[in-house]
């Protein structure tokens, strides 16, 4: 049994063990672990019994819906057994042993017997298949493992189940995108797709236009943007306007006509060009390349800060001998404007391979970057009060640049995947976790690492998150030289 320590949040999602077996129904049905039986039954030995009151229903005080000492209601967070974890809330009923159990909370699981999980500070016996869970309201319940809880899932979703493995889709050459460094990529929301654009590969500068909706295949789109292809441009998903916006990027390493200086949409049929977000000198951002593209849901505007290839006009921060950036820039229908910082002193220093991402859940913009070759950091930008402050807790272990950011809402947490070392060689994209409510990055060990089953050390990949399948989705990046990848994993399921 392999547990997973980096699962703390605990949710009350109104789920409930069944007390007794369905009318009509009797005990000894064959079965196995896995499964089948009946809701009201559990597998015993081989066949099916029906669930006593105890395991069912934990403590005599137990709520169905609420969290008790006791365990009757869990909605707590346990690690699904068998390589899954389980990520969201539950009710899982106690056994009186095990709800009698104290436990430590941040210990999860290893404090309790064998099949229980720590909730609230006492031990808590989980679902142990689907069958122990009900369909409450029209939501189906889902067990994730022995001993994990029970909760939400929809058709053609993870659900709260989540397992921190890696995994290669089959997709044939003839129906994926070619190899390439540093695409620009965002996840479509509303069509439940991943959109990439553009990107490097060797000299060319690219201009094609990808979609994936999770299957084996990627879809050609045959829809270039009007002009040419690009490097180092990005692309966010503006969820208020429905479309994918595409910004900066260059054709060539130098000159600033070289350089996209105005956003372009694509909302899933054709591209567009809208003058009144031009990034014309004085009214946005200007030239800019390897920069943080990233929507903020809480205000429905797209965001852009640091990279490189500043103008140095006014009220922008742009380093005049490097041309690296520490602005913060908004994007809306009404154009560009400038989020003043409050206190410019105290903010993260100018940074080429910076990488943002917002955390809806506390409201903030979680930047790393690398500070030098034996030092990273990790700052938090507030919106609302438009400052910086350092996080102080644990760090993503050193050596590392261009590591990339996603952010899973559905677990709260912040994911830094990947980075190549100082010196530019590839490293293996290991994953490391930041919790909205915590102060420290963990790495976690996907189930498979090393196996040969998980991604290859890469440099430039493009990394998002898949907001309907629950999962991150990772893309291209040099596996060293000209040697270009262009396969699909996917982390979290498969």
């Amino acid at each position: 049994m392999r547990t997973w320590a980096w699962i703390s949040v605990v949710f009350t999602m109104g789920c409930s063990l069944v007390i007794g077996p369905e009318p009509g129904v009797v005990s000894g049905q064959p079965c196995d672990d896995a499964g089948g039986c009946v809701t009201g039954f559990r597998c015993v030995a081989g066949t099916c019994q029906a669930a006593d009151a105890g395991t069912a229903g934990g403590s005599a005080g137990g709520s169905a819906g609420g969290m008790t000492s006791g365990g009757g209601s869990a909605g707590g967070l346990g690690g699904g057994v068998g390589g899954g974890a389980l990520m969201g809330g539950g009710s899982a009923g106690g056994t009186a042993d095990a709800g009698a159990t104290e436990c430590t909370q941040a210990t999860e699981r290893s404090d309790c017997p064998r099949e229980s999980v720590c909730v609230a500070g006492r031990c808590s016996l989980g679902c142990r298949t689907t069958a122990d869970c009900i369909t409450t309201g029209g939501v189906t319940q889902t067990c994730c493992g022995p001993g994990s809880a029970c909760g939400p899932s929809t058709p053609g979703a993870l659900g709260v189940c989540f397992t921190p493995r890696w995994f290669l889709r089959s997709i044939t050459a003839a129906q994926s995108p070619p190899g390439r460094v540093d695409p620009a990529m965002t996840f479509d929301s509303d069509r439940g797709v991943v959109v990439l654009y553009s990107g490097q590969a060797g000299t060319d500068r690219l201009n094609d236009l990808w979609e994936y909706d999770g299957g084996t295949a990627w879809v050609n789109r045959a829809n270039p943007r009007p002009g040419t292809g690009l490097r180092y441009s990005s692309m966010a998903y503006d969820a208020s306007r429905r479309l994918a916006v595409v910004y900066g990027g260059a054709n060539d390493s130098a000159g600033a006509s070289n350089f996209l200086t105005q956003p372009f949409h694509w909302n899933g049929a054709t591209w567009a060009n809208p003058s009144i977000e031009s990034g014309q000198l004085g009214q946005g951002p200007g030239r800019r390349i390897q920069f943080p593209f990233f929507y903020d849901s809480t205000r429905s505007r797209v965001i852009l800060m640091y990279g490189t290839g500043g103008e140095y006009m006014s009220g922008s921060v742009c380093s005049s001998s490097t041309g690296n950036c520490s602005d913060v820039w908004a994007l809306t229908a009404n154009g560009w404007f400038e989020i003043s910082v409050v206190n410019p002193t105290v903010r993260p220093a100018e940074t080429l391979h910076a990488s943002v991402v917002h955390d809806s859940k506390r409201d903030r913009y979680v930047l790393w970057r690398p500070a030098s070759a034996s030092s990273v950091e990790t700052w938090l930008f507030d919106p609302s009060s438009r400052t910086w402050a350092t996080l102080s807790g644990t760090q993503v272990s050193s050596d590392r640049q261009k590591a990339l950011l996603v952010y899973d809402p559905r677990r709260e947490r912040t994911l830094l995947i990947g980075g190549s070392t100082w010196a530019e060689a590839p490293r293996v994209p290991e994953v490391w976790a930041l919790r909205s409510d915590g102060a420290d990055w963990s790495k976690e060990d996907p189930a498979n690492r090393g196996s040969g089953v998980d991604p290859p050390p890469l440099v430039l990949p493009s990394v998002v998150y898949d907001s309907k399948r629950g999962r991150v989705v990772l893309f291209g990046g040099s596996l060293g030289g000209a040697n270009l990848s262009r396969q699909t994993w996917v982390y979290g399921g498969p």
